[in-house]
């Protein structure tokens, strides 16, 4: 009974330094992680799961559990998320502009690749690689370049 009470008793007088310390990158944690389910919200990315949520303690009693290194390789997965989110507006964007630039300067062109549909152009980049999306929007700029010469 002793060595409980001593254990238990080392543990009180330890744990508030390694609460405040777990508090302060927990609580980090938790408000990037509202913020980026914030951003997912925002842009429309269409992101569920369980780590998409704005419960700030939720977030950070997690963190709590899975400690910091864990923590911030999953913030770490939203921050991919969100980028591939943006890019994938940018490059559905930019479909809709040079599709118009096709049509407004009467290309002919058509395709896959060759519609104003914002949202499938947005559908289909987030499930594209970086890569993938850079060929279809050069292969859209090289032919818009040879169209009317």
């Amino acid at each position: 009974m002793k060595h409980v009470f001593l254990l238990v008793a080392v543990f009180v007088i330890t744990f508030p330094a390694a609460a405040k310390e777990n508090s302060d990158w927990s609580a980090s944690y938790a408000e990037q992680a509202v913020e980026y389910q914030k951003m997912n919200v925002a842009l429309h990315c269409g992101y569920s799961a369980d780590r998409w949520h704005t419960d700030y303690e939720g977030h950070k009693l997690f963190a709590g559990a899975l400690g910091k290194d864990a923590a911030d390789a999953e913030n770490k997965v939203r921050e991919i998320a969100i980028r591939q989110c943006r890019d994938a507006w940018t490059y559905a964007e930019q479909g809709v502009l040079q599709n118009q630039e096709n049509l407004n300067r009467n290309c002919g062109l058509t395709g896959a690749i060759w519609h104003s549909d914002k949202k499938n152009h947005f559908a289909w980049a987030m499930n594209q690689t970086p890569y993938m999306i850079a060929i279809h929007d050069q292969k859209r700029r090289t032919l818009l370049a040879l169209c009317n010469r």
